[in-house]
C-alpha cells in the first residue's frame, strides 16, 4: 500500500507551524520536532486518518536515541488523536523527536497527520544558588568575638601549672639547703721539710774523702 505525503509550513511573526502526513506502520517513524531551534515552546498533534486507528507515540531526545533501544522502550498508546507540548528555554540545544508506530502489528497500515506549532522564546538567565550565600557584611556581624585571654580556660590552667612548678622548685631548694649535712673538712698533711742544700765545694770534699788511699 502506498501512502501519499502532504506537508504544509506556515511562518508567523513569532513562530512557525507545519503539517505533514506520515505512514504509520509497525516500524518506528521518527519526526524531528524542533530541528535547529534552541529556545522554543512547541505544541504538536497527531491525528490518524480513521477514528479507529490505534497507534503508539513517545517523545525522546537525540541523546536518548543514542542510548536506548526503541524496541524496548515503553510508548504511550492512543486512538485516532494525541497531542503534547515541549518547552526549552535553558539556552542549550537539544533535538527532540516524536516516535510513532501502529499499536497492532497485524492491523493495516494507515496515514496520520502531524501538526507542529513552534514559537521561539527568550532563554531564562541562569541564577546562582543562594542557599549557602551570605553577604560579607552579615558574615562579619555574625562572627562571635573571642573573649579576652584572661577569661579563657586555657589561660588559667597554664597559669596554675606554672605556679605549681615554681612552688615545688622553691620548696625543694629551701628544704635541701636546710637539711643538708656539711661535708667534713680534712686537714692537709704538712709537706716534708726540704733536704739541705749543699754547696759544690762541700760535695766535692765528701767525694774526695770516700776515695780509698
Amino acid at each position: 500500500m502506498i501512502f501519499g505525503l502532504k506537508k504544509t509550513i506556515k511562518h508567523g511573526k513569532t513562530g512557525m507551524s507545519r503539517t505533514k502526513t506520515y505512514a504509520i506502520t509497525k516500524r518506528h517513524q521518527l519526526i524531528d520536532l524542533n530541528q535547529d531551534n534552541v529556545n522554543f515552546k512547541l505544541d504538536f498533534m497527531v491525528q490518524a486518518a480513521g477514528p479507529d486507528n490505534e497507534f503508539q507515540a513517545i517523545v525522546v531526545t537525540q541523546e536518548q536515541l543514542n542510548q536506548v533501544d526503541l524496541n524496548k522502550i515503553e510508548m504511550k498508546s492512543a486512538k485516532h488523536k494525541i497531542n503534547g507540548s515541549i518547552t526549552a528555554n535553558n539556552n542549550k540545544y537539544q533535538n527532540y523527536f516524536l516516535v510513532l508506530k501502529k499499536k497492532d502489528e497485524d492491523s493495516p497500515d494507515f496515514n496520520a497527520e502531524v501538526s507542529v506549532l513552534l514559537e521561539k522564546v527568550e532563554p531564562v538567565p541562569e541564577t546562582k544558588p543562594m542557599e549557602n550565600f551570605t553577604p560579607a557584611e552579615e558574615q562579619e556581624e555574625a562572627a562571635t568575638p573571642l573573649p579576652p585571654f584572661y577569661r579563657r580556660r586555657n589561660f588559667w590552667v597554664g597559669l596554675l601549672v606554672i605556679l605549681a612548678l615554681i612552688g615545688l622548685f622553691v620548696y625543694y631548694r629551701y628544704f635541701y639547703n636546710k637539711t643538708a649535712v656539711p661535708a667534713p673538712v680534712v686537714a692537709a698533711a704538712p709537706a716534708p721539710a726540704p733536704a739541705p742544700v749543699q754547696s759544690p765545694e762541700t760535695q766535692l770534699y765528701k767525694e774526695i774523702a770516700q776515695i780509698p788511699v
